[in-house]
């Protein structure tokens, strides 16, 4: 028997073989690695409550304009709309953000005017919005969701909202109620444009109203009316002179739809209108900020020429 003759092509296999090997078992021979099992990274958390943010959920800080503020929020896996037992789906933000800006107390009087008339402070003008996290933040359909406030115009703003609902709080003017009537009477704009009026109080519906028998409700003092509704300034802007010297106005009147139906005692009904109190500026002037919680601080107001 001859010796052994090698064949080029075999040997060309064993070594590419012995190559792969080799591979594939070093680096398990040098760093085995740990058992285990695959686990689903956290979720991530949504943005604190009283964050300020911009469109697509971007968290900004408060004192730079912004759309909104995270009034409330829900972790992913949490369903904010789930449906009641009544089968109904209730609003998931209203209640969150009433509490959060400080609306959902109920709210004495300011100030009392002749009986069966009340005056009571204009709450701010709000709206809330339900959001979802954006989905590059969401795993296997799990996402966070906020309750955003902000204002009923859509306006970006500085500053923050949470409870400044209340009586006398400083808050951003795009969330107070202001109107021009150069235009018409009843027209709304917001309180960080030029404008000549500020809602800052109403008329509210009493028992003394809807047991009236008159259409025109019960007796209304046009002179204690006015001074309800000069008290009631004071209370909302935090000085003892509302007017700051003669530069504001304060008037008592129907200016903004507020009707209330009450009996004539025959079977039919009429409309009784309920005034409101406001403060205009004089002049030639116009303001350019809300006079909520101004306190001492000067009067935004400019020319209007």
């Amino acid at each position: 028997m001859g010796p052994w003759r090698i064949d080029r092509r075999g040997c060309g296999v064993v070594v590419l073989i012995t190559a792969l090997l080799l591979a594939v078992m070093m680096p398990l021979v040098i760093n085995p690695g740990l058992l285990g099992a695959a686990d689903r990274a956290p979720l991530p958390p949504p943005p604190p409550v009283g964050s300020c943010v911009r469109t697509g959920m971007v968290v900004v800080p408060c004192s730079t304009a912004h759309d909104a503020e995270v009034a409330y929020t829900w972790t992913a896996g949490r369903n904010p709309s789930e449906r009641l037992a009544d089968g109904s789906r209730p609003d998931a933000c209203r209640a969150k953000v009433a509490v959060y800006v400080g609306a959902s107390a109920s709210i004495p009087p300011a100030s009392a005017g002749p009986d069966g008339w009340q005056w009571y402070p204009v709450w701010m003008a709000y709206a809330s919005k339900l959001v979802a996290a954006p989905r590059a933040e969401g795993i296997d359909g799990l996402r966070w969701h906020a309750c955003l406030v902000g204002p009923t115009q859509i306006e970006r703003f500085t500053g923050v909202v949470r409870g400044t609902a209340a009586l006398g709080s400083t808050r951003p003017a795009p969330f107070g109620i202001c109107s021009d009537p150069a235009g018409y009477p009843g027209n709304v704009v917001s309180c960080s444009r030029p404008h000549t009026r500020e809602l800052i109080g109403f008329m509210a519906v009493t028992e003394e109203m809807l047991n009236q028998s008159s259409p025109s409700g019960p007796p209304l003092d046009t002179e204690q009316a006015q001074q309800a509704c000069l008290e009631m300034a004071g209370a909302v802007t935090g000085v003892a002179d509302p007017t700051y010297g003669g530069r504001l106005t304060i008037g008592a009147q129907n200016v903004w739809p507020n009707w209330i139906q009450t009996s004539l005692g025959n079977g039919k009904m009429a409309d009784l209108g309920l005034p409101q109190c406001y403060l205009d500026s004089t002049g030639d002037t116009l303001l350019v900020g809300t006079v909520a919680g101004l306190g001492a601080q000067a009067l935004p107001l400019q020319s209007s020429g």
